[in-house]
């Protein structure tokens, strides 16, 4: 089961996304588990802290707000470098913020937001997620990160 949180601030499209999360159920995919889904980025930030192991987080970033939620994606990025990230862009314009950062995150969403996008992109992180933990013991694993290359 991976475990998603998700920080939007405007409440239609938080719900539009916990929808997109439901419809993945029962597509023979991994399964979600909601671990959080705020309006608060001080909550998001506490949260995403404590939380360990592999982890789905979905920002929705508002219009000039995306240097502290590209800031926090590459936090929960170094954390643990598994984790899935998904910005949702209010405004397509903050998409040159969050490319400047060279993130590589798992899914960028632009508004107005296309259900059929977000089930792809979430689609897609299920698929690697079910073939990451497929027969797998990550126990038996150590990863070293020297530079841009993990091993």
């Amino acid at each position: 089961m991976l475990p998603v949180m998700i920080y939007e601030p405007d409440g239609a499209l938080r719900m539009q996304l916990l929808d997109g999360l439901g419809r993945q159920d029962g597509a023979g995919l991994p399964r979600t588990q909601v671990a959080l889904t705020t309006s608060s980025l001080a909550d998001m930030r506490r949260a995403a802290d404590r939380q360990s192991g592999i982890m789905l987080v979905i920002l929705g970033v508002p219009k000039g707000d995306a240097a502290a939620l590209t800031e926090l994606g590459g936090a929960v990025m170094r954390q643990n470098r598994l984790n899935y990230t998904v910005f949702c862009l209010h405004d397509a314009a903050d998409m040159d913020a969050l490319l400047e950062t060279c993130m590589r995150p798992a899914g960028i969403l632009t508004l107005p937001l296309r259900t059929a996008r977000l089930d792809d992109v979430l689609r897609r992180i299920l698929e690697d997620y079910a073939q990451l933990t497929a027969d797998t013991e990550w126990d038996d694993y150590i990863l070293i990160e020297t530079g841009g290359t993990t091993y």
